[in-house]
């Protein structure tokens, strides 16, 4: 579902947009309805989840001792049985740990309640959790050669990302091109060094 939305809907976070049918139908999606639009079909998929009303811990420490709408800023959606969440409207992030801007802060944790044929909300302020250790990473190994003159280097190098540190490759490289795949990759392997040539990359 979140691959469909953030596949299938370009987010415009000034685009006018009047209700969910017309943002369905035009495939533009302000943050509001980009929300609408994945709540939906999380709702019509019955999957237990709560949505997440929080705010960059860059932008302001969210006080669970302070009643306030400023903390309100960003919308979340929290699913308890996975205990992972999904940015709706961050298309560079996937259902998984929310980013270190909100880990660590605090967030406003809201789960439909349904008593009979009324539906009603329960919330309650909680922490975002930080991510564990090791979650986020890039490591680089490599085993270097040089030429006879030592005017050359030639280097076996395997490079990988993980968590924060993949956040503007991931979700964009998976719908490449292979060739253009493979220039993400190259450039990835020259780790901008001038006059670098990949001669092979997997």
């Amino acid at each position: 579902m979140e691959a469909y939305v953030k596949t299938n809907f370009r987010y415009d976070v000034n685009a006018s947009v009047e209700d969910l049918a017309l943002a369905i139908k035009g495939g533009i999606v302000n943050e509001y309805f980009c929300n609408k639009v994945f709540i939906n079909l999380v709702k019509l998929a019955q999957i237990k989840y709560e949505a997440v009303a929080t705010i960059s811990r860059f932008k302001k420490k969210f006080d669970p001792e302070f009643e306030s709408e400023t903390f309100l800023d960003n919308i979340l959606v929290y699913f308890p049985t996975l205990d992972k969440y999904v940015v709706p409207n961050d298309y560079r992030q996937r259902l998984g740990n929310p980013g270190y801007v909100f880990c660590g802060n605090y967030g406003l944790f809201i789960r439909e309640v349904k008593i009979g044929d009324v539906s009603t909300a329960s919330s309650s302020v909680k922490l975002i959790k930080e991510q564990k250790y090791g979650s986020s990473y890039e490591n680089m190994d490599i085993e270097v050669s040089f030429s006879g003159d030592l005017t050359k280097v030639r280097s076996h190098t395997v490079r990988s990302l993980n968590g924060d540190n993949a956040i503007g490759i991931r979700p964009v490289y998976f719908y490449l091109e292979d060739d253009k795949r493979k220039e993400v990759a190259d450039e990835l392997l020259k780790m901008s060094i001038d006059g670098a040539n990949v001669l092979n990359s997997k």
